[in-house]
C-alpha cells in the first residue's frame, strides 16, 4: 500500500497509508488537530532491493561506454589457452559438427 505524506503548518510531517488514488488532500494532524494539506515526493528509491539497485547503476554506468574488464591469471599458465567451450558440447553434438564448427571461418575473418 502506498504512503502519502501531509504536512502540517504547525507541526512536522506525517505519513499515512491509503490504497492507490483514495487519499484525501488533507489529513488530521495526530499531533495539534489541525488540517495537514498533502504534498508530493519522490517514491521510495531507497528501499529498492539491492541487486536491482545495482543492476540499474551498472546499466547507467555502460550505457555510453562498455565496461573494460581484465582477465586474471585464473590458474591458466602465461600463453595456454584455456578451453572456451564445456568438452560436454563435443559429446553431445557428436564428431563430425564438433570439427566442422572448429574448421569453420567467421563471416568478418579476413581471407588468406
Amino acid at each position: 500500500m502506498p504512503v502519502y505524506e501531509y504536512k502540517c503548518g504547525r507541526c512536522a510531517f506525517l505519513e499515512v497509508q491509503y490504497p492507490i488514488g483514495s487519499a484525501p488532500k488533507t489529513e488530521e494532524c495526530p499531533t495539534c488537530g489541525r488540517e495537514a494539506r498533502r504534498v508530493y515526493s519522490s517514491p521510495y528509491l531507497n528501499r529498492t532491493p539491492r541487486p536491482l539497485t545495482t543492476a540499474f547503476d551498472q546499466s547507467h554506468k555502460s550505457a555510453h561506454e562498455p565496461e573494460v574488464v581484465e582477465r586474471g591469471n585464473s590458474g591458466a599458465q602465461q600463453g595456454e589457452q584455456r578451453p572456451t567451450v564445456s568438452p560436454k558440447l563435443k559429446e553431445l553434438v557428436g564428431e563430425k559438427a564438433w570439427t566442422s564448427a572448429r574448421e569453420a571461418r567467421h563471416p568478418a575473418a579476413p581471407s588468406n
